[in-house]
């Protein structure tokens, strides 16, 4: 399944109090990076050593919520006409 087909019938307010918690949740898990826990990826279990660990957040925190804001607006305008 799809993280779209698994949440598809979810209501605004469940997504954005689920939103709160994880995003919470992140930042705690941020503030106790280093520099460089952010610039080395053998800090992390598994990760690929080509990668680098800040790109990796930044694409899916801040850099993905673009890919969803259009969407999101959409959806918003739509149920509240409804």
């Amino acid at each position: 399944k799809t993280i779209y087909e698994e949440n598809r019938d979810r209501g605004l307010k469940d997504v954005l109090d689920d939103f709160k918690v994880v995003f919470e949740s992140m930042m705690d898990a941020m503030e106790t990076l280093t520099d460089e826990d952010l610039l080395d990826a053998s800090h992390f279990a598994e990760m690929p050593p080509n990668w680098k660990p800040w790109e990796v957040i930044a694409s899916n925190t801040y850099e993905h919520y673009d890919d969803h804001l259009a969407g999101l607006a959409a959806w918003q305008e739509k149920i509240s006409k409804n």
